[in-house]
């Protein structure tokens, strides 16, 4: 071997290690950026198709409590119409009558006398002879006697002479959500309250919707007891009046029954007219209530829906750029590799891009 064999080689021949690595991690970093873009446009297709739908369910859910909230206010308006009917009735068969003001005195007063009336009536009929005659008026009187005895009963003759409901507790809205109900009463816009509803926790409003539902229900409960009471109490007088009737009809109205019946006909019928305007009053405002709270959730849930279709829009944003960043990775790697397969890529990628913008311009 020659001594020359023995020499060093030149520097420049020796391979730069670092700088092959360095260029071996960009040649992966390019190659790998249309997937890692084309990953985070899925994941953005899919996270703005995921608020979409909860946009469309929102909507979806507004407009079931809208149909709730219109039912609620049928409710209330048709209550209201019925209590002012009933009231006018009430006011208008007392000026017509003169009826004295019913209470527990004047019934049992009224009782009486119809039955001590009765029963000192002729005893054979001068037209009929099959007309009720006084025994039918003592076995009025002494069932009237047993039912007065009834705690409902009690309870309705007291509705009656004071013309009021049974007393409830009322359980009120908290004050966040009473200034949203405010704000629709006095018609600020649906912007404004939008804003506001959509900050009220979900709990709070749907545990005030419960409540409103279960003051109403309590009313129909308490009001239960009383109400059969009158109308048991209805039957018994109302028959006591048709027997006094019928006697002094079919005996030629010797004895004078008629007006003492239509006396406490009226004041009885004048006094039902009173309690049942001051129920329906009282129901309406239930539903009034309720279908306010109803409005709050529409407002609530369509802001929500709202959102959400924003939120969709954004995450479309997104995916369009990151698709749009994927077919430039694309078309740079067709040109860097000179590869016919990354050109057709490149110009699918393009086309989703131009198909997506002239989908949003429609």
């Amino acid at each position: 071997m020659s001594p020359t064999d023995n020499s060093t080689p030149p520097p420049n021949s020796v391979p730069n290690t670092e700088s092959a690595k360095e260029t071996s991690l960009l040649e992966k970093a390019i190659t790998s950026a249309p997937i890692v873009l084309t990953v985070l446009a899925t994941i953005l297709a899919g996270m703005s198709s995921g608020e979409m739908t909860r946009a469309q369910y929102s909507r979806s859910l507004a407009t079931q409590q809208q149909s709730k909230a219109s039912d609620q206010w049928a409710f209330y308006q048709a209550k209201r119409i019925r209590a002012t009917s009933q009231s006018d009735t009430a006011e208008l068969l007392q000026s017509m009558t003169g009826a004295q003001a019913f209470d527990r005195p004047m019934l049992e007063n009224a009782m009486e006398a119809l039955q001590h009336n009765a029963s000192t009536a002729p005893t054979q009929p001068q037209t009929n002879p099959t007309a009720d005659t006084p025994v039918a008026a003592q076995k009025g009187y002494d069932s009237w006697t047993s039912l007065r005895a009834r705690p409902d009963v009690q309870r309705g003759i007291e509705c009656l002479a004071n013309g009021n409901i049974p007393a409830q507790k009322v359980e009120g809205n908290e004050k966040q959500l009473q200034v949203v109900i405010e704000q629709i009463d006095q018609h600020v816009g649906d912007e404004k309250v939008d804003e506001l509803a959509v900050s009220l926790p979900a709990d709070v409003l749907l545990g005030a919707v419960v409540r409103a539902e279960r003051n109403a229900a309590e009313f129909q409960k308490l009001f239960s007891e009383p109400l059969k009471g009158i109308d048991a109490l209805t039957g018994s007088a109302k028959e006591a009046i048709r027997v006094a009737k019928s006697l002094d009809r079919h005996h030629d109205h010797t004895a004078a029954l008629t007006p003492q019946a239509d006396d406490l006909d009226h004041a009885l019928t004048i006094a039902r007219l009173r309690l049942n305007a001051a129920r329906q009053d009282t129901e309406a405002r239930f539903n009034l209530a309720i279908a306010q709270l109803y409005e709050v959730q529409v407002h609530k849930s369509g802001a929500e829906a709202e959102r959400h279709r924003q939120r969709s829009a954004t995450f479309f944003y997104g995916m369009l750029l990151a698709q749009g960043g994927v077919t430039v990775a694309t078309f740079a790697l067709a040109l860097r590799k000179h590869s016919f397969l990354w050109g057709i890529a490149t110009a699918a990628g393009l086309l989703a891009v131009s198909i997506g913008v002239y989908a949003y311009l429609l």
